[in-house]
């Protein structure tokens, strides 16, 4: 068990990639408190499908109700969505990219959050049902990187979720 459990999980982009582990994580028992989008609309699609979570206007209010905040934006979004949010500290903050480490949540690191990031190794392009992709993360590997708790958590959540996680150093 890792060393800390995660009661409240915030998502921070309501495509494919965030509607998936929405679903996925509720399923698995880690209820979704928030979600935040660039529309409206997608935030509360995703929401309206997730018991207990609420849609909210802003990464902000996301961050404001989880201890987990994960980003699921675009990759040339991320930056943007770290500096634009006062976390807490020991407060997780966490990428879904593949291609970029967990430097680029250096705003979010320097407000004492702890910052980490979870890839599954999955194709969600082209998908248009989220429903239809969770069930596709069973046996995926999934690249884990970052340090303290929630490095350790995203080792079993990516375990829960039937998948193989793999420790990637930042480098790579």
């Amino acid at each position: 068990m890792s060393e800390r459990v995660t009661s409240r999980i915030g998502i921070v982009g309501a495509g494919v990639v965030g509607a998936t582990l929405a679903r996925a994580l509720t399923a698995a028992g880690h209820p979704v408190a928030a979600v935040t989008s660039r529309t409206p609309a997608s935030a509360q699609r995703l929401a309206s499908g997730v018991p207990g979570c609420l849609a909210v206007e802003t990464a902000q209010a996301v961050a404001d109700r989880c201890d987990l905040a994960l980003l699921t934006v675009p990759d040339d979004a991320i930056a943007e969505v770290a500096s634009s949010v006062q976390w807490r500290p020991g407060q997780a903050v966490v990428h879904c990219s593949g291609a970029a480490s967990t430097e680029i949540l250096q705003p979010a690191s320097a407000q004492g959050a702890v910052t980490a990031a979870l890839h599954p190794f999955q194709t969600f392009a082209g998908l248009d049902d989220p429903g239809d992709t969770a069930s596709r993360l069973s046996g995926v590997t999934f690249a884990v990187s970052g340090r303290g708790w929630p490095a350790g958590f995203l080792w079993e959540l990516a375990r829960e979720l039937g998948g193989h996680p793999v420790s990637i150093p930042d480098a790579d």
